[in-house]
């Protein structure tokens, strides 16, 4: 739905790898149409980095060498170069804390924010949303948060995670038992 007073409206769900990854993308394409990007994560600290990226641990590592997990499949060594930039010990092989990579996808965010092209606009939502519902004759979605005012969009994005392992839900759970 775009008119005079509303631009394109693309809301996603989850700030981390993937919901920053799409930010970013979105933020840098070309495309002559005003677009805004409204990024929603429930706590403000995880913007760009998700529960994935969000630890203060030094402990916690990575399970990817740091020269394979570039945010950009055409630019593969992006995250090894922002990482030799932090520590100049860093090498391709090394195994590095899971809080530099989140510190990377914040800098990626926040690069994405300040260099997207003309008339795209990132907003970002510290809020929990609460329920999605579809609009009426393709009029988009109506997000609803828990603190803040609804948000309109055009398309949601879905980027919430990884959930623990569960059954899928069944009308009768004697299923499971068989």
């Amino acid at each position: 739905m775009t008119d005079n007073n509303h631009d394109y409206t693309v809301a996603i769900v989850g700030s981390g790898f993937s919901g920053t990854l799409v930010a970013t993308h979105l933020l840098a394409d070309r495309s002559p149409q005003p677009l805004r990007v409204v990024l929603t994560e429930r706590a403000a600290s995880r913007f760009g980095r998700g529960v994935a990226y969000a630890t203060n641990c030094f402990a916690h590592l990575l399970n990817v060498p740091a020269g394979k997990m570039s945010a950009f499949i055409e630019d593969q060594q992006h995250f090894l170069r922002w990482a030799e930039r932090q520590s100049s010990s860093i090498q391709a092989d090394h195994f590095v804390p899971r809080l530099m990579y989140g510190a990377y996808l914040n800098d990626v965010l926040d690069e994405a924010e300040v260099s997207a092209s003309r008339g795209r606009q990132l907003q970002r939502v510290t809020d929990e949303v609460t329920s999605l519902d579809l609009l009426p004759r393709s009029e988009g979605a109506l997000l609803q948060l828990h603190a803040g005012k609804p948000i309109h969009a055009d398309r949601v994005v879905l980027a919430l995670g990884n959930h623990p392992p569960a059954d899928p839900p069944v009308a009768n759970c004697d299923f499971y038992n068989n």
